[in-house]
């Protein structure tokens, strides 16, 4: 009996061990457990950073990319030359802006050409970079007076701000038709001078619609020229008024 008694404490014994061995491997567990959660948190708050660093690292350059060509103009619906015949961008613009927009004043050049690759199925568009901002927005400025032709043109943006701007136009269009006064800076849309936002379809009040206003003088796009390329801006080929348009000296 004695030795029974003996054999059932050493096993109650071996039990009592092998339980604490387990309630400490739980406890080592749940510790490595909340280190991992740990770690976890913190590399999730380290790739949240990275990627907010990053886009606005991608905004910056878009930033850039946009202000290199806030002295440009796209002339859109210009018919090309013939495969094989040589054309000259600049006395095609220089036209258009002596005859079509009758512009007297003396217009400097820097740069102009063709967009993207030949085809036949419609001409390639034409950039023009002006080499002083104020004459590129007088020549802007005066694009109604192409309606009624094949000729249109509005601004250059790098292709993700073009993307931004063509997703806000349906917004822009029913804003216009509410009889809101609506203006598309950039790849911001102003409704009565207020911001609006795309994700919650609204517009707060941030600043003064004259703020607005004055800030956006130089991106500022009717819904007629908003894109650049609108309907209700053609324009055709006439006879010209004085003045005339000359490329800027090469050193």
């Amino acid at each position: 009996m004695k030795n029974e008694i003996k054999n059932l404490s050493s096993r109650v014994c071996e039990v009592e061990k092998s339980q604490e061995f387990i309630a400490q491997s739980l406890e080592d567990n749940d510790i490595n457990t909340m280190k991992a959660l740990d770690d976890l948190s913190e590399l999730k708050k380290s790739l949240e950073h990275s990627v907010k660093e990053n886009t606005r690292l991608n905004e910056e350059v878009l930033d850039l990319r946009y202000r290199s060509m806030r002295d440009n103009l796209v002339f859109y619906g210009v018919t090309e030359a013939p495969n094989g015949e040589q054309e000259s961008c600049e006395s095609i613009v220089c036209n258009i802006i002596r005859t079509n927009l009758e512009i007297e004043e003396e217009i400097q050049l820097e740069r102009d050409h063709r967009l993207g690759r030949k085809h036949d199925r419609r001409p390639r568009p034409m950039v023009a970079k002006f080499n002083r901002y104020p004459q590129r927005e007088l020549v802007r400025k005066t694009a109604s007076k192409l309606k009624g032709t094949s000729i249109s043109l509005g601004e250059q943006f790098p292709k993700e701000i073009q993307e931004r701007r063509k997703q806000l136009l349906p917004i822009l269009r029913r804003e216009k038709e509410r009889g809101k006064r609506v203006a598309l800076v950039k790849d911001k849309l102003y409704i009565d001078g207020r911001p609006y936002h795309q994700v919650t379809d609204t517009y707060t009040d941030t600043r003064s619609e004259s703020e607005v206003m004055q800030g956006g003088s130089r991106g500022d796009v009717s819904a007629k020229v908003a894109t650049g390329r609108g309907k209700a801006n053609r324009g055709t080929t006439g006879k010209g008024a004085r003045g005339g348009v000359r490329r800027r000296q090469q050193a």
